[in-house]
């Protein structure tokens, strides 16, 4: 693209960092809601409307939306009251294209005026990346959970890590990934984590996904050179020396169905996909040999060289001994429609392994 006009960043390998034919994407941050009954609410003064999206991490045991408050962004959880799983909270990763930024300081837009740097969210910086063990675990018939090697890290101040997918390229359309967009663990001992559905044939062992992991919170200084960003009370937001997280392009409007739905990816680069995540459980209490059967069903994602796909997929069927005249129900986690999958380059941080 030519640009006539803008400002472009490079780190002190030369890499390009900023650029104003860029997406804007700023992570705003990660929010766990805990509560057990009604509603919790929580506004973003600094994001306006239409500007935040929000993206799930794993189940969880509430719904949510997001909504105009005076023109600004509003968050509400809501207790699902009802739930198959054991973990009791709900956690969004919550991305901004555009914000509300003060009235002094560098204001950086892209070429369509969304958000390249903030001088309220600290930018992402990108900490190393995991290959996949190429033994997975196995959890029903063609349904699989990898894992990377162990890895330490400690997260400076209670940052939250964010993990973008690469996926391996394949003309194969039985086998689909769901990967977490978090990291797993006590203490530093950490490990990323990776669903595979198999609808026939053996479990892929080689041409694995890439987890990149990014560190969020505040930014320490380098000792490089290049362009560096405050907020009112001298925090360092932005450096150009380190290896900051850039979004190079977002598909919007994505969706998990029956059917595969199809999307172009760059073909510029090898991209690496914060993967959105969506699964219901499904209990059917209809059955004739005395018991219900639960099935965990999963949006999931393959790619073929630039076109990426995303459909539902039968992930898990669990036997229980539940009375079968009980209702069925299907209890949702996450959004299915109307996503937005943020997109980096996988060249661009491939070098360095944790």
């Amino acid at each position: 693209m030519s640009l006539l006009y803008g400002l472009e960043c490079y780190n002190d390998s030369g890499q390009k960092i900023v650029s104003p034919d860029q997406v804007g994407a700023v992570f705003v941050g990660a929010v766990t809601c805990s509560i057990t009954s009604g509603t919790q609410t929580l506004d973003y003064p600094s994001v306006p409307f239409g500007g935040l999206f929000a993206l799930q991490f794993g189940q969880g045991v509430h719904t949510w939306a997001i909504t105009d408050n005076a023109g600004t962004s509003r968050l509400t959880f809501t207790w699902a009251k009802e739930t198959f799983q054991t973990q009791r909270s709900t956690t969004l990763y919550l991305f901004a294209n555009n914000t509300i930024e003060p009235n002094y300081g560098i204001n950086t837009l892209s070429e369509t005026g969304q958000r390249l740097i903030s001088t309220i969210y600290p930018a992402s910086k990108f900490i190393g990346k995991k290959t996949l063990d190429s033994t997975p675990t196995t959890i029903d018939s063609g349904a699989y959970q990898y894992s990377t090697p162990a890895f330490t890290y400690t997260p400076s101040g209670g940052n939250t890590p964010l993990v973008f997918w690469s996926l391996p390229s394949s003309t194969d359309t039985n086998i689909w990934w769901q990967g977490n967009p978090g990291v797993f663990g006590s203490g530093s001992t950490k490990t990323c984590r990776m669903f595979c559905r198999v609808i026939s044939g053996p479990a892929p062992s080689t041409s694995l996904p890439e987890a990149f992991i990014f560190e969020t919170g505040p930014v320490s200084a380098s000792s490089s050179y290049g362009i560096r960003v405050y907020d009112a009370s001298g925090n360092v937001l932005f450096d150009g020396g380190t290896d900051s997280l850039v979004v190079l392009t977002m598909i919007t409007g994505a969706e998990f169905a029956i059917t595969d739905m199809s999307y172009t990816l760059p073909s510029a680069y090898t991209p690496a996909m914060f993967m959105p995540q969506w699964s219901k459980d499904s209990k059917r209490g209809a059955c004739s040999d005395g018991f219900a059967s639960r099935g965990l069903s999963r949006g999931m994602y393959r790619r073929n060289s630039t076109t990426l796909y995303t459909s539902i997929q039968l992930f898990e069927v669990i036997p229980e001994d539940w009375s079968c005249s009980q209702p069925d129900i299907d209890l949702v986690y996450g959004m299915r429609t109307g996503l937005t999958i943020p997109i980096i380059s996988a060249e661009r941080f491939g070098g360095s392994t944790i």
